[in-house]
């Protein structure tokens, strides 16, 4: 079994936010995800020190390896397939970019800053079972 297969669950997580989901806010459900105010977004990414971005997108950017491009973006493709929200991830040589958005709230929600979480978690976990040699690259 693959650092990747132990790692993550082989079914959706269907308690984790999806694209067009109800949201909960103060214990009542909303329609949609609401996008979050600048002024949040700055604090909440605070948090994330691997990240950048603004109230359009989240952003991690990576270098890894070449012989792992392949399995590290599958894995990160897993990962947010898993959570059942959207993301893109992107590669030019050595260099993978993450990046999500909630595409119907028009930017970014509070589903992108827990999917950013989970992926950092997940990375962290891959590379302490699995001896991978993912680096971000400083910001």
């Amino acid at each position: 079994m693959s650092v990747m297969d132990r790692l993550l669950p082989h079914k959706r997580d269907d308690t984790a936010p999806a694209g067009d989901h109800v949201d909960r806010v103060d214990g009542f459900a909303a329609s949609s995800p609401v996008p979050l105010a600048r002024a949040e977004l700055r604090r909440k990414l605070g948090r994330l020190p691997d990240w950048t971005g603004d109230e359009h997108a989240l952003r991690r950017e990576l270098n890894v390896p070449p012989e792992e491009l392949g399995d590290t973006t599958e894995f990160l493709e897993r990962v947010i397939e898993v959570s059942g929200h959207g993301g893109r991830i992107s590669t030019y040589g050595d260099h993978l970019t993450v990046e999500l958005h909630t595409e119907s709230a028009g930017g970014v929600t509070s589903y992108d800053l827990a999917l950013a979480q989970r992926i950092d978690h997940a990375l962290l976990d891959a590379r302490v079972l699995g001896g991978g040699h993912v680096h971000r690259i400083p910001t």
